[in-house]
């Protein structure tokens, strides 16, 4: 769910009272408090600078069903010119080991998957965020390269290809097969120059948000973790002037 500037101001300000006055859904305490204040700040710069962009920033994780805010995800920006899109998603704390961010990560992979400029999903992960790799490499994610985070500190890129896009984009090989499933299989086929498309699709058709009655499938959820809010502008160094991580 989509949030626009005026959110995004109050957020970063944390004035939750402010941000819920014209948000379309009621937020809780904990998306004005201090954990998630410079993913707003830098969305709110970049809202500003570029009105458009706020359909594809960081919005709300709704669910339906228990009508809660429970999480925020989203893309840093629209695509860049190779037609790449980062993602980024993360739960509240209250609200984990739900499955909502297996349910997260699927809604924006089906919409990159619509969208005909998107070539390239990119996600990127700590080196110990153990549960949030095996998610996404249920996807079919592979592991193209590393960087260096101001906030947080190393983090590993994984990528795939957008639906129906040769998965060779951004690499010198092109394979499509399973994934690999392991950290040490990702390293082989990033060293190698190969990028592999999962030809096993999502296991189900999900909506945004799973419904309350419907337990997580074992193993699905990171419970929640960040995946990635960062300040760095897709394929650029520089400071994004207001995206971020979500992880998205």
């Amino acid at each position: 769910m989509h949030l626009n500037g005026v959110v995004f101001d109050a957020l970063a300000a944390g004035d939750l009272a402010a941000a819920n006055a014209a948000s379309p859904v009621p937020l809780s305490a904990y998306f004005a408090g201090p954990d998630w204040r410079s993913v707003w700040r830098m969305r709110s710069e970049q809202v500003a600078e570029d009105p458009a962009s706020a359909d594809w920033v960081t919005g709300v994780i709704w669910d339906e069903d228990r009508e809660l805010a429970v999480g925020r995800a989203g893309y840093h920006g629209p695509p860049d010119a190779a037609g790449m899109v980062e993602i980024g998603y993360a739960v509240d704390p209250a609200h984990r080991r739900r499955g909502y961010a297996r349910a997260a990560l699927e809604f924006l992979l089906r919409r990159a998957a619509d969208e005909p400029d998107v070539r390239t999903v990119r996600v990127t992960i700590s080196p110990d965020n153990e549960a949030s790799y095996r998610l996404a490499a249920g996807y079919g994610f592979v592991e193209v390269g590393k960087q260096w985070d101001e906030e947080d500190g190393l983090e590993i890129i994984y990528e795939v290809a957008g639906e129906g896009v040769r998965p060779g984009l951004h690499t010198t090989e092109e394979l499509v097969g399973e994934p690999p499933t392991t950290p040490e299989e990702t390293s082989r086929a990033a060293s190698s120059g190969t990028r592999y498309q999962s030809v096993t699709p999502p296991r189900r058709p999900c909506d945004l948000l799973p419904s309350r009655h419907a337990p997580p499938a074992p193993g699905a959820d990171p419970g929640g973790r960040i995946v990635r809010e960062s300040p760095v502008k897709q394929g650029d160094s520089k400071r994004d002037a207001g995206t971020a991580n979500s992880s998205p």
